[in-house]
């Protein structure tokens, strides 16, 4: 793990500090989001609020990417509500199948 977050965070020119917790080495930052963020139009986003895609039609993105700042909690449950709300919608758009 720690070598996979060198080998991005370099890429981005960015600073790894792996820090002790309970013995063990961990990355500084756990919740890796962003990338494909959620907003109201393709101006500040990437996709809207039920995950589809602004720019590419039947494209649902479900991931931490979608949060555009790191919360102080687990995203886990969000991103679970988030996800089941994604995939309600492209059901719905497939016709009428039950999501």
């Amino acid at each position: 793990m720690c070598r996979h977050c060198r080998r991005v965070f370099g890429a981005k020119n960015a600073l790894f500090q792996p820090r002790r917790q309970d013995g063990l080495l961990a990355a500084a930052a756990q919740h890796l989001l962003g990338g494909t963020i959620m907003g109201t139009s393709a101006e500040n986003s990437v996709i809207n609020s039920y995950g589809q895609s602004h720019e590419i039609a039947n494209l649902y993105v479900a991931g931490c990417g979608i949060f555009p700042i790191e919360s102080s909690a687990n995203p886990t449950f969000t991103l679970n509500a988030l996800s089941l709300r994604g995939r309600r919608a492209a059901c719905g758009q497939l016709g009428g199948h039950r999501g």
